[in-house]
């Protein structure tokens, strides 16, 4: 039971994410709240969560299944091996950074992008874990 509430509440969530990507057809990229995002990060199967904060203010501190990608070059190596339909949750410290990453994203024509509004600093105040990044 549970998990088909999880499959109901994700194909919700898709639906409403490509209703309003096809109504803002000139942008793939959809901002969300850190409640939104965390239910992003919960309801999908095989996202791509990306940390774009630079090296020196990664603080030793992520979302749980981040990867750390801090520079243009890394994201390109990233961005060459996967297919374009995969869902690529995007954040950095305060949301300035990965709304710009999430319009590159788009360039790049990537279909499902989502960008954390608020950063992972409004993540954190509402409540949510991070983890400590290993040693």
């Amino acid at each position: 039971m549970k998990n088909k509430r999880k499959i109901i509440l994700f194909f919700a969530i898709a639906c409403i994410f490509k209703i309003s990507a096809f109504a803002q057809s000139e942008d793939c990229m959809q901002d969300m709240p850190p409640k939104s995002f965390k239910l992003m990060i919960d309801s999908l199967i095989n996202e791509i969560i990306i940390d774009v904060r630079p090296n020196e203010v990664f603080k030793n501190r992520k979302i749980q299944n981040a990867i750390l990608v801090p520079f243009r070059n890394d994201l390109n190596n990233l961005t060459d091996t996967l297919d374009r339909d995969t869902p690529i949750l995007v954040y950095c410290a305060i949301g300035m950074r990965s709304s710009k990453v999430s319009e590159i994203l788009c360039e790049m024509n990537f279909n499902f992008v989502v960008n954390l509004k608020g950063g992972i600093d409004k993540w954190k105040r509402n409540g949510f874990e991070t983890i400590e990044l290993e040693k």
